[in-house]
């Protein structure tokens, strides 16, 4: 088994701290953006997590997004005991235009945990 980080301290600013959302669930006030990473995304989303972040922001948009590889940076994080998924909250933004990306029949092995 993986040694465990140790956790992240608590949040000092108002700006760290998460907002609360309507439906009451928590969101960082602070997301790490995925876009324009290409073949960088799964590192730098785990050290996103390492550094502290707990939202990610993606989109189902091939031409400027990786979700495959935000979903093994996700991964190696939890792995690797800095995370939890329940710790996490992941932003996706579907893509308003065709093609469709998600269709029906599409497997989401490759989706984050």
């Amino acid at each position: 088994m993986a040694p465990t980080a140790p956790p992240v301290p608590p949040p000092r600013s108002r700006l760290a701290r998460d907002l609360i959302l309507p439906s009451s669930a928590p969101m960082p006030r602070l997301l790490y953006g995925t876009a324009w990473k290409k073949d960088d995304t799964a590192e730098l989303v785990y050290q996103a997590l390492k550094a502290g972040f707990r939202g990610i922001d993606t989109a189902a948009q091939p031409k400027h997004y990786r979700e495959d590889l935000v979903a093994q940076g996700v991964r190696r994080a939890i792995a690797e005991g800095i995370v939890t998924r329940q710790d996490l909250f992941v932003c996706l933004t579907p893509s308003p235009s065709p093609p469709l990306f998600f269709l029906p029949d599409t497997p989401l092995a490759n989706s984050p945990p």
